[in-house]
This record gives C-alpha cells, structure tokens and sequence, in this order.
C-alpha cells in the first residue's frame, strides 16, 4: 500500500469511527429482529391459530406488530448511518 492509502485509511478511521462502530451495532440488533420474525410468526400458527387459543391472540399481534416496528426502527438507523459514513 503506498502512503496515501495509509493516509486515507487513518483519516477515515480517525473521523468516522464513532459512526462505524454504531452500524456494526444496529446491523448486529436489526439481524436479530429480522430472524426472530419468522419464529414468532411459525409460533403463532402453529400454537395460538391451530389450538384456538384465541384469548392470547390480540396480546401476540401487538407483540409481533411491536418486533416488527423495532426491526423497521433499527433497518432505518442502520441505513441513514451508513449513509452518513459513505458519503
């Protein structure tokens, strides 16, 4: 690597490291949401629709409705983020 690449690593790192460890972060959590999705929703046919256990449904809607807003909610830090360090 020649010295303006050493130059422009250190600069990028020095300036913008706050923001890179913040995407690492919200691309962790935002993960993490979005795998558990498909589990709550296999959860919820599977043991509340099929067994009929309807007294439980309006609380789990509001939970997924709620897991689901949390992984928009990080998916849209995660983006603007990243944005702000590519450009």
């Amino acid at each position: 690597m020649n010295k303006y690449a050493k130059r422009l690593i250190k600069y990028g790192v020095k300036n913008y490291k706050r923001y890179m460890i913040i995407i690492f972060l919200l691309g962790i959590i935002s993960i993490a949401f979005g795998s558990l999705n498909p589990f709550f929703l296999q959860y919820l046919i599977d043991e509340i629709i099929s067994l009929q256990k309807i007294n439980i449904l309006p609380y789990f809607l509001f939970f997924l409705i709620g897991v689901v807003a949390l992984d928009r909610l990080f998916s849209y830090f995660f983006n603007t983020y990243h944005r702000k360090v590519n450009f």
